[in-house]
């Protein structure tokens, strides 16, 4: 039986789990693309996040996320399209996502007999989304009621002792669970601000609540422990 450590996360003790099974899907939120984009409607323009669009007008919606006048970016000019978020709403539970980033020390090889597999440290998770559809993160955040873009401390220790002639892996996988939300903004085009006021070109609203799309939201829960080698060509759990 191998020796199980434990993994503190955020400060909760949890235990090791060296269980089998298949990972589910890849959630590439810190080094890669997303699993799964968002679904945009397909009349919709997607801006970015804190682009140009995001300033000015009367947006000012009821709901999350609502923008006062503000000063269009460099480049733009009158008469282009341009966008305000009005309203940002979480939507329904999607489930857990399991991301395995591939670099110590969340991933950690060795070969046995005689050696060991160890680590105590900190290291960092960001909560992410697959998409922002034209909100901001602290648009988004507002929403779904956690942060998101934000990065989390947590602890990894693991102590493993490699008894067999063989080749083993520990993986330290994030576990994240998804939520998702819907954006709406007000749509308009960019016309020129008044000459006293210094805010250059603003949005001048066209028409209100237009739905842009819905995509998914990633927050940080636990994290989940595997230990597994290889023998002869086949893949065991360390508990086998």
């Amino acid at each position: 039986m191998q020796r199980i450590a434990k993994i503190v996360v955020a400060g909760t003790v949890g235990s090791v789990v060296a269980a089998g099974g298949v990972y589910a899907g890849g959630l590439a939120l810190d080094d890669g693309p997303a699993v799964q984009a968002g679904r945009v409607a397909g009349d919709s323009v997607v801006t970015p996040a804190g682009g140009p669009e995001q300033h000015g007008g009367s947006a000012g919606g009821t709901g999350t996320g609502g923008m006062g006048a503000g000063q269009a970016g460099a480049g733009r000019k009158a008469g282009q399209p341009c966008a305000v978020t009005s309203r940002v709403k979480k939507g329904q539970y999607v489930g857990t996502h399991y991301y395995k980033p591939n670099k110590h020390p969340w991933r950690a090889t060795g070969e046995g007999p005689g050696n060991k597999l160890t680590y105590s440290g900190e290291d960092k998770v960001t909560t992410k989304a697959t998409a922002t559809l034209g909100a901001t993160y602290e648009q988004i955040s507002s929403g779904v009621a956690f942060e998101v873009g934000q990065e989390k401390s947590v602890r990894i220790t693991y102590d493993v002792a490699l008894t067999k002639k063989a080749f083993y892996t520990i993986q330290v996988n994030q576990v994240f669970k998804g939520w998702k939300f819907h954006v709406w903004q007000d749509t308009g085009v960019l016309g020129m601000g008044s000459p006293h006021s210094g805010t250059g070109l603003r949005c001048d609203i066209q028409k209100k609540n237009v739905y842009k799309g819905e995509a998914i939201a990633y927050d940080f829960w636990t994290l989940y422990y595997k230990c597994t080698y290889r023998v002869k060509g086949k893949l065991r759990n360390c508990s086998a």
